[in-house]
């Protein structure tokens, strides 16, 4: 859930430093309901290099940009998907980046995964979305998630940020230091 919010909140970081557009333009929409969580962005959206070979691939970020650089992003570990699967027993990204006309929709399942083998499924779907990626993660059974719980988890790293931070419509961040 961090890494997913914290990869949002880069891309938000990316397109308003990208388009000169103030960060409160922009929010992460966070979903939680019985057997899935959903985080959504408006960020800048993934190329489908970024999302094969950054986003899909432990180790490997794609973050070392000079726009990412200059933004001032958080993450460049590379945990990206493969943070997920200690949860959720399967994960769909749609994602669609702010120079493209192309939606990318990825996703795998926990149970296919393999090292050294092709299990990511990837469709490229012409529409007229918005940029930004939404992840779709299906909850495994174990995984006992609650909105209140997510909120408590949550607060801690967001309720400082610019940009809204909603959490099944409530909104947990752009608190003062008062």
């Amino acid at each position: 859930l961090r890494e997913n919010v914290q990869n949002a909140y880069d891309a938000i970081l990316m397109r308003c430093t990208a388009q000169s557009t103030p960060l409160s333009d922009r929010r992460i929409e966070i979903t939680v309901e019985p057997s899935r969580l959903i985080v959504r962005d408006d960020g800048i959206g993934m190329t489908e290099d970024v999302l094969k070979n950054n986003f899909w691939k432990a180790g490997s970020s794609g973050k070392r940009s000079e726009l990412a650089q200059r933004s001032g992003v958080i993450g460049t570990f590379g945990i990206g998907a493969m943070a997920n699967f200690g949860v959720c027993s399967a994960l769909r990204v749609e994602t669609r980046n702010v120079d493209s006309d192309v939606t990318l929709i990825s996703s795998a399942k926990r149970e296919e995964l393999r090292i050294a083998h092709d299990c990511i499924d990837l469709e490229r779907v012409k529409d007229n979305r918005a940029a930004g990626t939404t992840i779709v993660a299906d909850l495994d059974s174990t995984a006992q998630i609650g909105s209140d719980s997510v909120i408590q988890y949550l607060v801690p790293y967001v309720r400082f940020l610019p940009v809204p931070v909603m959490v099944n419509g409530q909104n947990i961040s752009q608190q003062s230091f008062e």
